[in-house]
């Protein structure tokens, strides 16, 4: 049972909720029910909204213009080039390797301790590869190795030194 504000902002009611619309209770309309904290519209009010369903404008008054073409066919194969004329992207000059393999070598040379663990790790983040460039010919290095590998070489290169620490000073 709901309570509505009528059209002389006046509290009327209890009604069925099926009979607001017929009562002249549109969506901006004012109800309350039991349960509510206080006045609401009935567009915010959950359980309401299949009595007052979306109004879709008319398409007359949405029409969308005549498609107009913004260029004459003769002007078209001199305005947009062809296929053929696209160049395809550029390539990377270069694909950065994966170091897997190295890196699981340094991080058990650097749990054990070891020195070499340090050189690997090092080396993976440090390794550079010189590459040529086809269009000018200008050679440049560039890392050898992805990103996140050469992050993770350098902590293994951190974490050896701290082994090495540890092996010889905590275990002698």
């Amino acid at each position: 049972m709901y309570y509505y504000i009528g059209a002389d902002n006046q509290r009327q009611g209890p009604v069925e909720a099926e009979q607001l619309p017929s009562l002249g209770v549109t969506k901006e309309s004012y109800v309350w029910t039991k349960g509510m904290k206080d006045w609401d519209q009935v567009k915010n009010v959950r359980g309401l909204d299949y009595l007052f369903p979306q109004v879709i404008p008319s398409s007359s008054t949405n029409a969308m213009p005549p498609f107009e073409r913004p260029v004459s066919p003769d002007q078209l194969s001199s305005t947009y080039p062809l296929a053929d004329d696209f160049q395809e992207s550029p390539q990377p000059l270069y694909k950065e390797k994966s170091a897997i393999g190295w890196l699981i070598a340094a991080y058990i040379f650097a749990a054990l301790g070891g020195f070499l663990g340090f050189i690997i790790g090092f080396m993976v983040f440090k390794a550079k590869e010189k590459v040529k460039d086809p269009a000018t010919g200008a050679e440049t290095k560039v890392s050898k190795y992805k990103k996140n590998h050469r992050t993770l070489g350098l902590i293994a290169a951190i974490l050896s030194v701290i082994s090495i620490f540890v092996w010889k000073f905590a275990v002698a």
